[in-house]
Parts: structure tokens; C-alpha cells; sequence
């Protein structure tokens, strides 16, 4: 586990909320709750991309019996921007989710089944930084696909099944969903991309934020 540093709003994403207010932009949450609860975030900006709307990202609950079973994790759905995910307006939609899933849950981790390259740069960074909490996933065997035999994985933490997760996305190549070479995930290797971790946020400094300058609408 990598445990957080600070409570403030990244640099970045600060960056990106002045930019968003300058084009009198805001942040729209949506949510439901049938057939599984999910959020979804979406940056609006007027006059730009489809209906003002220029990136989306939907989180859903995970089935407690694929994840985690004695925690409410959140993975991601569904993400889609109009410029690069990891530069553009991206890592603002990203960042909302964390926070969101932290607030009402354990925290959010990557799609279970497939990443893209472009999304693994974004939870790369994730990874990165210190201002939030990383908890490491260990294999379900039950749920998650792979192309080597169970007897060539270990899991991290054998006597607890309390982190076991489906980490089919963390045997795939980062660009693609080709199966990734045996030698880069046999034993725990496969621990080590960042998307096998669920990430955290104690506080919600980015909400606040939005909150406070009346740019976040329901």
C-alpha cells in the first residue's frame, strides 16, 4: 500500500479547473442506480464537443464477489474525451472519480477486463503521485483470465482473500488487449502495473473546490 501525503488539489488538476472556468465550463454529475449503480462525470464546456459535453467517464460498483468482497470498490465503465485522456481534459474527469468513489466507497480502480495505452498513462501517473492512497489487488484466481497456468502465479497475500480481485486487465499488453509474455507476469510480476492497485483519496479537495466556485451541477 502507498499512503497519501496531502489533502490539497493537485497542481494539475487545479490547472485544468482554472482553464475549465476561464471557457465558463463545469463539471455534471449523473447517476443511477438500475441495473447497477453507477456515476458518471462528465466536463462540459460550451460550444465544444458534442452537447457542450468534451469528457465522460462512468464508474460502476463492482460485484463484491469479483472484488474485494469486504469493501465497496469502484471501477471505471466507460471513459471518452475529445482531446488526450492523459493531458487534456482527461485527468480532471479521472480525478472527480477518485473522489467521488473515495466519498462513497473504498476507492476506484481500473477496468478489470481490458486498459488502454492511453488510460494506462493515466493511472501510471496516478501511481506517481503521494497525495493519495494506493491499495495493491491480489489475483482471484476464480475470476480473472490468463494465459499461464495457476501454478505459475502467486499471490501476494495467500491467507487473505480480503484483496483478492479479477486482474485479467494486468495480464494485458498496455497497448491493444493482446495477452502480455508469459515472462512479464509469471510469479508477481503481474502486481507490478499500476493497474492493479484500487486508488483512494481521504479528502476531496477537488469537489470542494468545484463546490465552492459553483462548477459542479447534478
Amino acid at each position: 500500500m502507498k499512503e497519501a501525503k496531502g489533502g490539497e488539489v493537485h497542481p494539475k488538476i487545479l490547472q485544468i479547473i482554472d482553464e475549465l472556468r476561464m471557457n465558463e465550463g463545469y463539471i455534471k454529475l449523473e447517476s443511477t442506480s438500475s441495473p447497477w449503480q453507477i456515476h458518471g462525470v462528465l466536463v462540459m464546456v460550451p460550444g465544444m464537443g458534442y452537447n457542450d459535453e468534451v469528457a465522460t467517464i462512468r464508474i460502476k460498483h463492482v460485484d463484491p464477489s469479483v472484488c474485494m468482497p469486504d469493501h465497496k470498490v469502484w471501477t471505471v465503465a466507460f471513459s471518452d474525451t475529445e482531446d488526450d485522456i492523459a493531458d487534456g481534459w482527461g485527468p480532471l474527469m479521472y480525478e472527480v472519480a477518485i473522489e467521488l468513489a473515495s466519498q462513497d466507497g473504498d476507492g476506484l480502480a481500473p477496468d478489470r477486463e481490458q486498459v488502454s495505452g492511453d488510460a494506462r498513462r493515466v493511472w501510471k501517473k496516478y501511481f506517481d503521485r503521494t497525495d493519495l492512497d494506493a491499495y495493491h489487488l491480489d489475483i482471484n484466481f476464480d475470476t480473472t483470465d490468463n494465459i499461464i497456468s495457476d501454478d505459475e502465479l502467486e499471490q501476494l497475500t495467500p491467507n487473505n482473500d480480503g484483496d483478492d480481485c479479477q486482474v485479467t486487465s494486468s495480464f494485458k499488453k498496455q497497448q491493444g488487449w493482446a495477452w502480455k509474455p508469459k515472462e512479464e507476469v509469471a510469479g508477481t510480476k503481474w502486481s507490478e502495473d499500476p493497474v492493479s492497485y484500487v486508488y483512494h483519496k481521504k479528502t476531496t479537495p477537488t469537489l470542494d473546490l468545484l463546490t465552492s466556485w459553483d462548477m459542479l451541477k447534478w
